[in-house]
Parts: structure tokens; sequence; C-alpha cells
């Protein structure tokens, strides 16, 4: 299945390559929740500190379908 992957700040190296040419479309195994997919992507499970599912805030334990838009967030600090 297909989701757009948004990895920001420090997260953007653990990207897939995207499957369409300037989107961040990525080919992804059916089934995964968001925790699973961190882990098929090899992203240290304490990185993602806020986890967006269209729109929404999740926690990880959520399953992921065709089309969804993920957008994650490292920690970060500032003021």
């Amino acid at each position: 299945m297909k989701v757009a992957l948004y990895l920001y700040a420090s997260l953007e190296r653990y990207m897939a390559q995207p499957t369409s040419p300037g989107l961040p479309i990525v080919e992804i195994p059916d089934r995964l929740t968001v925790r699973a997919l961190f882990d098929h992507l090899q992203i240290p499970p304490d990185l993602p500190k806020i986890t967006f599912v269209n729109g929404l805030h999740v926690e990880g334990d959520e399953m992921l379908a065709d089309g969804d838009r993920l957008a994650v967030f490292p920690p970060i600090a500032g003021g």
C-alpha cells in the first residue's frame, strides 16, 4: 500500500525511497501499525515524539490504511 510520509528534522534520514518523484509517497507492507512502520524504517523508538495520521494526533497502535498521510516530528527544543 502507499502512504504519504513526512519525516521532519533529524528524522528525514530514515525516509524510505519515495515512489513518486517530488512527493513523499512510499510503498509499505499491508497491515502495519504506526509503530510497526517505524520499526520497518529502522527509526529508533525514542525518536518519534509527535505523530499525526491524516491530521489527527496518534499514539502508535493505530493501523495504517492505503492513502494515509503521516507527519512525524522528533523532540524539538527551543523557545
